[in-house]
């Protein structure tokens, strides 16, 4: 594929843009007609940092899996009930946060890892891999996120994190553009970091991660989770820009999701479309208010104002049953 700009992509985006867009302002919100499933999605602890991949009609979900030196996928056609699958690529230990991408032009799946501090790609012809390492991209770094412009352009996200001790010192959201899926083009550019009291832990340390794009009537929405990921007070907020490169605003009303009645430590998105169009947030809550990565999937509606400011109304998890899950 080389590193030339992807002309046939950016006609091909285009198009796509103008044939599947859909008014953000309408079917968004709780109220619309997909069914929502119950939370958990998967009834299996240690299951975190889900992305959520539409492909020709299936649904593909990539998380964390506990215990597992690499990744695994779950499979759906509704987005409500999902299978197990197999295991798609095999790492190390500290293996966290996957996520994949389709290029079109190659017909290849991109599987983008975060595992020992490091972020990677992989590669396969399959969602289902197996998939092929391709070697490290950004070193003292996790949770990567490849965003594809409506021009084509592609940016990968991530945050960079560096630790004294086992304490995290440094925690700062950095987007690379690429030349390909797996083509860094220039120098990457840092966006921003922990400063809200939200995305701050232990008396002053302070992440933000788990970083997920949304474009949106021309401005980019930066979502990113903030503070630690065993802690309740874990959460989701996010930053705009009219670039994606920024410079980037964090939005006053952080954090938008966050621990409530029921709800513990909501956090680490990503963003996917279900059947009827609507906007789905696909995240992880914990079990409880502990400090412990008892963590499980859960799947909510994105709301979106009139005003453009976003929102998300996490449901706690009922396993099944109860008033805030809807069966059949």
């Amino acid at each position: 594929m080389g590193v030339m700009k992807y002309e046939n992509r950016k006609l091909l985006m285009a198009l796509a843009a103008l044939l599947l867009a859909v008014p953000m302002g309408c079917g968004d919100s709780p109220d619309s007609d997909y069914r929502l499933g119950c939370n958990p999605v998967i009834d299996r602890l240690g299951l975190a940092d889900p992305f959520v991949l539409p492909h020709e009609g299936t649904y593909y979900l990539y998380p964390t899996v506990d215990g597992v030196e690499g990744y695994q996928v779950w499979t759906s056609k509704d987005a409500l009930t999902w299978t197990e699958g197999p295991v798609v690529f095999r790492a190390g230990p500290n293996a966290w946060a996957p996520e994949v991408h389709y290029d079109d032009q190659s017909a290849m799946f991109y599987l983008y890892y975060s595992v020992d501090f490091k972020v990677g790609v992989a590669t396969s012809r399959s969602p289902l891999g197996p998939f092929v390492d391709q070697g490290v991209l950004v070193e003292d770094a996790i949770d990567a996120h490849l965003f594809e412009d409506d021009d084509g352009e592609l940016f990968l996200y991530y945050e960079e994190i560096r630790f004294t001790g086992a304490l995290p010192t440094t925690s700062r959201l950095w987007v690379q553009p690429m030349s390909t899926p797996s083509t860094p083009r220039g120098a990457p550019i840092p966006l921003f970091g922990p400063t809200d009291p939200w995305e701050l832990f232990l008396g002053g340390l302070g992440i933000t991660e788990g970083p997920f794009m949304l474009k949106r009537d021309g401005i980019y929405y930066l979502m990113y989770s903030g503070n630690s990921a065993p802690f309740s007070t874990y959460a989701i907020g996010y930053a705009t820009s009219g670039s994606p490169i920024g410079p980037f605003t964090k939005y006053a009303g952080n954090p938008i999701a966050s621990s409530a009645e029921g709800v513990f430590g909501p956090g680490h998105l990503s963003l996917f479309r279900a059947p009827n169009g609507q906007i789905m947030v696909a995240y992880h809550q914990k079990l409880t208010a502990a400090i412990a990565f008892d963590r499980y999937i859960a799947i909510d509606p994105l709301i979106i104002h009139p005003d453009g400011t976003l929102d998300i109304e996490p449901r706690p998890l009922t396993f099944g049953s109860g008033p805030d899950c809807d069966v059949e």
